[in-house]
């Protein structure tokens, strides 16, 4: 097993190296494959075919980078649905402007993790 990061530092060359070893894999596999077909197939071409694995892994962070933001929209909109929206509503409910601890009201601690996950991040994009 191999490991990299994207984040906060770009280093993927383990990773890079492990996936190109296991595209000479599969093309010795397929190599071996034909000839099992057809013994008298000529696979030189195929066995000396180089393999290129040029991932652009800048695409990956920035899909890392936005993953993040679509996540903390989704937690900011749920919290408003749930404790702004409210206030609207009924502007004299009671406790929710006097509950507040460190930014977040009381009330919502329990069923805050429930609005959260009311929308998918994958159904965003």
């Amino acid at each position: 097993m191999v490991y990299g990061t994207l984040l906060p530092d770009l280093n993927m060359d383990a990773v890079k190296a492990m996936f190109q070893r296991g595209l000479e894999k599969i093309q010795d596999s397929l190599v071996t494959f034909f000839k099992q077909l057809n013994p008298s197939i000529d696979c030189t071409e195929l066995e000396k075919a180089p393999i290129t694995f040029s991932p652009i892994w800048k695409d990956y962070f920035i899909a890392c980078k936005n993953g993040a933001d679509v996540t903390a929209w989704t937690r900011y909109m749920a919290w408003y649905e749930m404790v702004i929206s409210d206030r609207k509503k009924n502007p004299n409910a009671s406790g929710v402007l006097g509950s507040q601890s460190h930014g977040r009201p009381k009330h919502i601690s329990s069923s805050y993790s429930e609005a959260e996950t009311r929308t998918p991040v994958a159904a965003l994009y």
